[in-house]
């Protein structure tokens, strides 16, 4: 119910261990409203996300490790989006011959 009132998951709920009898005896969401505003039950924060994968990737390439064929090939002239404008591209398109008549 709490959950609920606070909006998030089951999980980031925080209940003070010292008022267990207080929220055990907790039945309606005005008793769960007023356990919240005065303390006893809380959310927790969201957990963020490491950036320690991106970290030690950029630090290799720093080194100059990464740098293979594959790697070089995903470069951004080749993401499928350059392809498609590059043939959009009338330069690059193999025009009709002409005949002089």
């Amino acid at each position: 119910m709490a959950a609920s009132i606070l909006k998030c998951g089951k999980n980031r709920i925080w209940m003070d261990p010292d008022r267990t009898e207080e929220i055990a005896k907790a039945v309606t969401r005005e008793d769960m409203a007023i356990l919240i505003n005065g303390g006893a039950i809380n959310s927790m924060q969201k957990q963020g996300i490491s950036n320690g994968r991106r970290k030690y990737a950029l630090n290799q390439r720093k080194k100059g490790r990464r740098t293979g064929h594959v790697a070089k090939r995903c470069e951004v002239r080749a993401s499928p989006t350059q392809r498609t404008l590059d043939q959009d591209n009338p330069t690059h398109q193999n025009l009709p011959e002409t005949t002089a008549g």
